[in-house]
């Protein structure tokens, strides 16, 4: 298991300091053909700053209007993920998965794995190996680590065509949904 350091500084005694700095396990969705989540932070409305430093963990995956999360996920080998065994208690992994990424499973298309939407601006950034992100007009796009991405509510799923497993980190600041008669593309 993979650990990330989380190192959270706040307003101590009047003075910067350090509020925590402690390793964050990874979380293995086994649901989700091993894909991994590290939630480092998030919360329904922003903080005020400065602060103590004390974390909150976001409500929902998809955070309200205002609401935000940051986090740490990985992607196994596409060859991985179709070798892998289901889990042996389906109703027992879908209740890990909404108590560890709530709300993230009504966010799955059930006709396409881990194509989702959310009400979100998310800005991503690769930090390793390779990942396609596939959008649902079946435009897909290989990023590599360093490349960033804006990911603004629209239907996609992450894919990981590569041989070694994808590391991204991901903001996501929760937005108000418009329909499609709201968008223009020019």
């Amino acid at each position: 298991m993979k650990k990330i350091r989380r190192v959270v500084t706040g307003l101590l005694n009047g003075k910067a300091g350090i509020a925590s700095d402690v390793e964050v396990p990874e979380i293995v969705l086994a649901l989700a053909g091993g894909v991994t989540t590290v939630p480092l932070c998030g919360a329904a409305t922003p903080p005020a700053v400065p602060n103590s430093g004390e974390l909150a963990q976001a409500p929902k995956f998809s955070p309200p209007p205002g609401g935000y999360h940051f986090s740490v996920f990985s992607v196994p080998p596409m060859n991985e993920v179709l070798a892998a065994e289901p889990p042996a208690d389906s109703g027992k992994a879908r209740e890990e998965m909404e108590r560890e990424v709530p709300g993230l499973l009504e966010l799955m298309d059930p006709d396409v794995p881990g194509m989702h939407a959310t009400t979100s601006i998310d800005f991503i950034v690769v930090l390793s190996g390779a990942i396609t992100l596939e959008l649902d007009s079946g435009v897909a796009t290989v990023l590599h680590a360093g490349d960033t991405v804006i990911q603004n509510g629209v239907r996609h799923r992450w894919l990981n065509n590569g041989t070694e497993r994808a590391w991204v980190a991901a903001v996501v600041l929760g937005t108000e949904r418009f329909t499609q008669a709201n968008l223009r593309f020019e």
